[in-house]
């Protein structure tokens, strides 16, 4: 190490001792275990919610004291919060996130009714319920990957290119010409890949971070309320699988246009309100932008006048020498890569559960209980948002982690025993030929515990997590993996199902295995998580910094700037 750097490390706290974390001695040691391990040290260290507004680092002691200052600190400043403005600012952006959800759903009962309308020959319908179902989350793929790179035009700008693509993509979904549809459908999936980058990042950017668990929740929410709002739309679907597809009627014939056209509605909606009362940037662009006169416009509808400094000073910045960090340094640099890789890791892993195996398949996966397909369908989606409001109480009260390592402890429960129910009634009909009722009942019971805990934890919770920790680009790269997997599933499902076996035993063997890995993943929340919940974001933004030796030298980083002592 040489003397300039030690020098520059030695200057970095501030003059003002009080500001200064004194940290623990440490054992004799060469200098470079000495400043790397005061650094870890610094970047682990407990955090109290008044960090914010002291601007500098926190004593270890702080945490003794959490408990009893910091749910009153709490209530004083979210007095001073218009969360009414906030609530519809927040659903407003939200309106993205509907969209999202009902392109995940909307194929799931019109698919035949779809092929038969568009007169496609029965031998072609696995190729060409492949192709409808998935071309749309390959469009979501691609929009979700390389939205990142066009957040530095501003959060608003990207929203209205957003719902530019949608309205261009629905509108070719309306003309019945099958090729022209799959065009549209990739555009509508393009728009859709993009909101589930903007919309997380956008909500995370105007709440307060003493409320970012519950208004975080409305992006998953919103999500189902897309995926409900379909579903009940297409209960007047015939049940083809059951009645000869007859034409001459609304339903039959002009019903899937309805259903591509609504997207349209949400995103006009949108279009008005954030041209007109909502006509407002993120707060934190618009400080990187000097733009302070907006920025004061802003924040002055969000909070009272006598927080409005206070909160324009706790917004963390780049500096104006700073670029924002590239796709490379996303992913390499000591400051972001192990956020990075962590979000992608829990991206995957929410996948893995299983959860659009159900939301794809539940209508033919289900149909063993006796319920018709388009009931099943509904069923799912009612329980899939009913489910996330608890979460409004849920992630005010507990941290993030918690939440997640027990809850996907209870996501494998259920799982595996839906899969041996499935399995177990697919036996039973093998050797008696009829159903056992009890098996349906429990492999219902079971599909709905497994959408009420996922609810519960990795599907809001994913999307508020990645925005806390995880850059544009790395957000826009872990929103990308999950479309990734999303269209995995709904390519391979059936054939995953065919692998493990007939009908309902490869259904269940399928579960049995969704629920392994959702146990991994509860014990990957356990050891490899750090909580957020209250921290400000330049505490969120240091959780995961890694520091390390590089040729007997250290690799200095902004931790060492907050005022840490050796």
């Amino acid at each position: 190490m040489n003397n300039s750097s030690i020098q520059n490390f030695a200057n970095s706290g501030p003059q003002d001792p009080e500001k200064a974390t004194v940290l623990p001695q440490a054992e004799p040691t060469p200098l470079e275990k000495v400043l790397v391990d005061s650094l870890e040290k610094g970047a682990d260290r407990p955090n109290s919610s008044q960090d914010s507004k002291q601007g500098g680092s926190v004593s270890p002691n702080a945490s003794t004291n959490q408990g009893s200052s910091n749910s009153t600190g709490s209530d004083n400043k979210e007095s001073g919060i218009n969360k009414l403005f906030l609530l519809g600012f927040v659903l407003t952006v939200g309106i993205g996130a509907i969209n999202f959800g009902y392109s995940i759903a909307v194929m799931n009962s019109l698919l035949v009714d779809f092929l038969k309308v568009f007169s496609i020959e029965e031998d072609k319908w696995a190729t060409w319920k492949s192709l409808v179902t998935s071309i749309s989350q390959v469009g979501a793929a691609l929009g979700s990957l390389f939205s990142g790179s066009f957040a530095k035009y501003g959060k608003k700008r990207c929203l209205y290119m957003t719902n530019l693509i949608l309205l261009t993509g629905c509108g070719m979904t309306l003309i019945k010409v099958k090729e022209v549809v799959i065009i549209g459908r990739f555009l509508f999936g393009l728009s859709s890949g993009a909101f589930s980058v903007f919309v997380p990042s956008y909500i995370n950017e105007i709440t307060p971070t003493e409320l970012k668990g519950p208004f975080g929740s409305a992006t998953q929410l919103l999500i189902t309320v897309g995926i409900l709002f379909v579903n009940l739309i297409e209960l007047p679907l015939p049940d083809t699988q059951k009645n000869p597809f007859q034409t001459g009627t609304f339903v039959n014939d002009d019903y899937w246009r309805l259903l591509f056209a609504i997207p349209m509605i949400f995103s006009v909606v949108q279009l008005i309100l954030l041209s007109t009362i909502f006509n407002y940037e993120t707060p934190k662009y618009l400080k990187q932008n000097n733009r302070l006169d907006e920025l004061n416009k802003v924040m002055a509808k969000l909070y009272s006048q006598e927080q409005v400094k206070n909160r324009i000073d706790s917004i963390q910045i780049n500096s104006a020498s700073t670029k924002a960090p590239s796709y490379r340094e996303t992913f390499c640099h000591p400051r972001y890569a192990k956020a990075t890789l962590i979000g992608c890791i829990l991206s995957i892993m929410q996948q893995l559960t299983g959860i659009n195996i159900v939301m794809f398949y539940s209508s033919t996966i289900m149909v063993s209980t006796g319920l018709p397909p388009n009931t099943i369908t509904a069923i799912v989606g009612t329980v899939n948002c009913i489910s996330v409001f608890p979460t409004i109480w849920m992630f005010k009260k507990y941290g993030r982690k918690v939440i997640l390592w027990t809850l996907s402890f209870c996501i494998a429960g259920s799982l595996i025993g839906l899969g041996v129910c499935l399995i177990l009634n697919a036996q039973q009909v093998d050797q008696l030929g009829f159903a056992n009722a009890t098996y349906q009942n429990l492999s219902i019971l079971f599909l709905i515990l497994f959408i009420v805990f996922f609810e519960f934890s990795l599907g809001p919770l994913l999307w508020i997590y990645m925005s806390e920790i995880m850059t544009e680009k790395g957000l826009s790269i872990g929103a990308g993996l999950n479309w990734i997997f999303t269209l995995f599933f709904a390519f391979f499902t059936q054939d995953l199902i065919r692998a493990f076996g007939d009908g309902d035993k490869g259904s269940g063997s399928l579960f049995i295995l969704c629920g392994g890995i959702s146990g991994i993943c509860g014990l990957f929340c356990l050891l490899v998580l750090k909580e957020t919940k209250g921290l400000s974001d330049k505490d969120v933004q240091e959780l995961y910094f890694s520091n390390k030796v590089i040729n007997k030298g250290v690799e200095f980083n902004d931790v060492a700037n907050k005022g840490n002592k050796v």
